[in-house]
């Protein structure tokens, strides 16, 4: 059964194919109502003022003005036909993922985005299916006792190879709070610790060498490279192909 234009909502479809037990759905006023044993008369799934409300209680919705499932491409798509907003507000639309209790002592991670794996050898394995291997969590910085608190940094989790049959990812870079970006610490036994690698303009004509821009204190850019013949460079503009050489020679790497 498939529910359309579920107006004065943007909401454009719902599909009741996967709801399980529910004997059958009411819709009146722009509320899904589930009637069976275990959500009785009260609203399991509701539209709200562009938000999709799940539960009989809390916010465990969607910020969307389109909502739908792609069957044929098996994506998940949000769309709208607002334009862009150009201004970062609370009211903009969006992912909305909102947790209760945060505190940087004893509940610090947020709901955040988990990227997982159901791989035919997991499910042969039957241990951990589907595995969680990667991630994008908020995390709280202070605890959240007054109107005014909420700082937030975010971490970005990966897992190694071979990581186990029971595996959790590992914090590898975070973005804090004041907006410093921190490669994680890990343990590499005699391998190199974490590092930051910068590519090259590798077009096949005119390459030219990556770079690093930092800014002085009164605001100015200043561009640090190594030249084709080793020798770390600082310029007041980026390296290009026929700019390699200028600048001032910091130092020759051997």
């Amino acid at each position: 059964m498939t529910i359309t234009n579920l107006s004065p909502t943007l909401l454009q479809t719902i599909s009741t194919d996967h709801i399980v037990d529910a004997d059958f759905i009411n819709v009146d006023n722009n509320n899904i109502t589930l009637m069976n044993s275990w959500f009785n008369t009260d609203p399991a799934l509701w539209v709200e003022g562009g938000l999709v409300y799940v539960a009989n209680t809390g916010k465990m919705g969607i910020s969307v003005n389109e909502l739908w499932w792609d069957e044929i491409a098996k994506i998940l798509r949000v769309g709208t036909i607002q334009n862009a907003p150009n201004v970062l507000s609370q009211g903009m639309p969006g992912l909305v993922l909102t947790a209760g209790v945060m505190s940087n002592v004893s509940a610090q991670f947020g709901f955040g985005i988990k990227f997982c794996s159901s791989d035919a050898q997991f499910t042969s394995f039957s241990v951990t299916n589907p595995k969680f291997l990667a991630g994008i969590i908020p995390r709280a910085t202070e605890g959240y006792n007054v109107d005014t608190d909420g700082g937030m940094a975010i971490d970005f989790l990966t897992s190694p190879n071979s990581p186990g049959a029971t595996p959790t990812p590992l914090v590898r870079m975070s973005l804090g709070n004041e907006g410093n970006l921190t490669l994680k610490a890990r343990d590499a036994g005699a391998s190199s610790g974490p590092k930051i690698d910068i590519e090259r303009n590798n077009n096949a004509t005119t390459p030219s060498a990556g770079y690093i821009n930092l800014q002085v204190r009164d605001g100015t850019d200043r561009f640090l490279w190594i030249d084709s013949v080793g020798k770390l460079r600082i310029h007041t503009a980026p390296p290009t192909n026929a700019t390699d050489a200028s600048g001032v020679i910091v130092g020759t790497q051997t």
